[in-house]
């Protein structure tokens, strides 16, 4: 989640769904899913997600205890019907232990750092709002190369902007939902576009007038912004 496009080794990681891997782990022939799995005891969500999985050719693509963040295992395999595809099988693993496969044949992308070669988010002015309401926010995605920026991989537009506490840290929910906004489009050198950003920070209606840090994020991309201002008065202010 960065500004900085990224540099060597991490410019060639592949995406499969919203796991990022080395190449390498998606060669060779894989193994039975119920091999990898072991003799964990697991439960199914839905036993008729399983029926139509390949048989052979699984990987495990996030290992597990590797992220103390992570609440799952992904396990990919070739999809068999759909050329050049990969299913995809996540087992959560807290707090029992469920399986359930990705109901669509899955595309391998190149990585979000190597995406978002080029592209800035940039704060167009100070945003300003009435405090006790919900501020209306956004933010500009500029193509800062000497190419057209193609949207190779389906990225939408969805932006999510969070406050900064007083130590610098996002103020974050403990959950929070969204629905994808609509497709980016391809943008042309030097040309911007204006995002919505949809602040995600609890209760901002509720915050007393003030000037508060903010900073947005392009979902898809991990693509940051750099520090904003809002600034949320009392009433509206005086005509200059």
């Amino acid at each position: 989640m960065s500004t900085d496009p990224g540099s060597g080794r991490d410019l060639d990681l592949v995406q499969l769904g919203p796991v990022e891997v080395d190449p390498s782990v998606l060669e060779g022939p894989g193994a039975s899913l119920w091999d990898l799995l072991g003799d964990r005891r697991i439960e199914m969500r839905s036993p008729d997600d399983l029926l139509d999985l390949p048989r052979h050719g699984w990987r495990r693509l996030v290992p597990s205890g590797a992220d103390a963040t992570e609440v799952h295992e992904v396990f990919a395999a070739p999809h068999g019907e759909v050329p050049g595809a990969w299913a995809l099988v996540f087992v959560d693993t807290d707090p029992v232990r469920r399986v359930s496969a990705h109901p669509d044949p899955i595309r391998v992308h190149r990585c979000r750092a190597a995406r978002r070669v080029g592209l800035e988010l940039r704060w167009p002015c100070e945003q300003r709002a009435r405090a006790g309401a919900l501020p209306g926010v956004t933010i500009e995605l500029v193509n800062t190369a000497d190419t057209t920026w193609v949207d190779e991989a389906g990225d939408h537009m969805t932006v999510h902007g969070w406050i900064l506490d007083e130590n610098g840290q996002r103020i974050v929910p403990g959950l929070f939902l969204f629905s994808d906004a609509p497709r980016l489009p391809d943008i042309a050198p030097d040309d911007r576009m204006s995002l919505r950003v949809d602040l995600v920070t609890r209760d901002v209606e509720h915050l007393p007038p003030g000037r508060y840090t903010l900073v947005a994020e392009l979902h898809d991309l991990a693509l940051a912004s750099p520090p904003g201002a809002l600034v949320l008065y009392a009433s509206p202010p005086e005509a200059m």
